[in-house]
């Protein structure tokens, strides 16, 4: 018997399958109310910019997520997590898994606020997100039409709840 404080080892495919398992779950957990798709695609509008550290971002004219050639959520989830490992695994820095883990972090904390006042405005900005994330993942259209959010993926606030203290 061997006693590790490591893990034990596994496929590269079978870590970002976990890895995309786990997100979801966090999703499901964190925001019930809240269609998963709707925070995918808020990661996405967060990471796919030029500004974004490798290997979402670089160049204006050619920003490592023009890489992303999918047509589902589920791929765009899968090319979100397997481009970070990717990336630290070829020794490139941790730059994209800090990323991608403080970009899931801040799109739950966003959904997941209840103030009255930041409520409206989260709405707005989770909506812009969305948005950026949905054309930048080539599945709508950059202009014209004036793209909608379809019924699903729109913002659905959290119930508030709060402790009250009485004199």
């Amino acid at each position: 018997m061997t006693i590790s404080p490591c893990f034990p080892a596994i496929s590269s495919f079978q870590l970002i399958t976990r890895t995309e398992t786990d997100i979801r779950e966090f999703f499901k957990t964190i925001t019930p109310r809240v269609h998963h798709d709707r925070l995918v695609y808020c990661i996405a509008g967060m990471l796919f910019a030029h500004t974004s550290p490798g290997p979402f971002g670089g160049t204006k004219s050619n920003p490592g997520y023009v890489n992303f050639d999918g047509k589902s959520v589920a791929s765009l989830l899968r090319f979100i997590v397997s481009a970070a490992y990717l990336s630290y695994w070829g020794l490139k820095g941790r730059e994209g898994l800090e990323s991608v883990v403080h970009c899931v972090n801040r799109v739950v904390m966003l959904h997941s606020i209840t103030t009255a006042v930041l409520e409206v405005d989260n709405k707005y900005l989770t909506d812009e997100l969305l948005l950026n994330g949905m054309k930048r993942s080539g599945h709508i259209e950059w202009y014209g039409g004036g793209a909608k959010i379809v019924p699903w993926l729109q913002f659905h606030p959290e119930n508030q709840s709060a402790v009250y203290f009485s004199p």
